[in-house]
């Protein structure tokens, strides 16, 4: 692979952390998270939907927007699967024995709920 693309591949690799992170923190600090991450989800399906990409080649702009339309969606799931898994962590932390365990971090993400 060309060093060019595995440079933009980390750095989009990055972003991609980042911004889920970042909603995850977001989502995080509302009274009900889970709902919360599963209401935007809602809306960004219905967002992504109406992504446009104006280019030379009418295919190749209808593969472009259904990608980013992809990656939308999937990253905003991964979101609402972060607010149940530190949802559930919280939960099991006044349950005796599994609070002395330190819940298992999400697997793809560093994000953990503060309390």
């Amino acid at each position: 692979m060309d060093e060019n693309l595995i440079k933009l591949d980390a750095r989009l690799g990055a972003l991609e952390i980042l911004t889920r992170n970042l909603y995850a923190d977001r989502f995080a600090r509302e009274p009900d998270p889970v709902a919360a991450a599963s209401r935007a989800v809602v809306e960004i399906e219905r967002l992504s939907r109406g992504i446009r990409v104006h280019g030379d080649d009418p295919a190749t702009n209808d593969m472009l927007a259904a990608e980013a339309a992809d990656f939308l969606t999937n990253m905003f799931h991964e979101i609402v699967e972060i607010m149940r898994h530190s949802d559930s962590a919280e939960g099991d932390a006044g349950t005796g024995a599994a609070a002395a365990e330190e819940p298992e971090p999400w697997p793809t993400s560093p994000y953990r709920r503060r309390g």
